[in-house]
């Protein structure tokens, strides 16, 4: 079964700065909870849209073993400046 994440927040900036700003992959590490370690290997300079591919290293603590791994996202839905969702295609 896949599993979904789903976040809201509410911010008092215009939506295009907004938009903008979660759409830079050089605000990413702004934007992962602590818990959460991941660094963009490629897709960073590129723009966010639909179709968009990113390569990230992901680190997570499961217990006392740390697990790395590469994954890449898709851009599955893409709808500006109201939202995006991103699709994992490859890794575990």
């Amino acid at each position: 079964t896949p599993h979904r994440k789903q976040f809201q927040l509410f911010i008092d900036r215009a939506p295009d700065a907004v938009w903008a700003f979660l759409t830079s992959g050089q605000n990413h590490a702004r934007l992962c909870p602590a818990d959460m370690q991941e660094e963009i290997l490629s897709g960073v300079d590129a723009p966010l849209a639909d179709g968009s591919r990113i390569v990230l290293r992901v680190k997570r603590s499961d217990f006392a073993v740390q697990v790395e791994r590469t994954v890449i996202w898709e851009v599955a839905e893409w709808n500006p400046p109201l939202g995006y969702a991103l699709r994992q295609v490859e890794g575990a």
